[in-house]
């Protein structure tokens, strides 16, 4: 592929359970998305002429955008796509790792 921006599309990187009685469990991410980030980011650079990854990332989700950060991805700004959180669209930051 000859894209010179790939997107990734960041949902979640952790998975919580809710029980009955409403207390949670976490489940640890060890640095484990970051990680598969990280991965993504070398696969691309290796087989692609991409020069920036991009991940939009819904606002309200603190967790994703902590794991971009942890990945190296850098908040570059809002974007003029639109995140789901729920039931609801919401701003999509934009966040961004150079690649070349």
């Amino acid at each position: 592929m000859n894209r010179s921006v790939w997107r990734v599309y960041i949902m979640c990187a952790m998975a919580w359970h809710r029980l009955d009685t409403g207390r949670r469990l976490g489940v640890a991410d060890n640095g484990a998305a970051a990680n598969a980030l990280r991965v993504l980011r070398t696969l691309i650079h290796q087989n692609t002429q991409a020069h920036t990854v991009r991940a939009l990332i819904a606002e309200t989700n603190i967790a994703s955008r902590r794991t971009a950060e942890r990945a190296g991805f850098t908040l570059t700004g809002p974007d003029p796509d639109t995140c789901p959180d729920g039931a609801n669209q919401v701003v999509a930051l934009r966040y961004e790792s150079a690649l070349r």
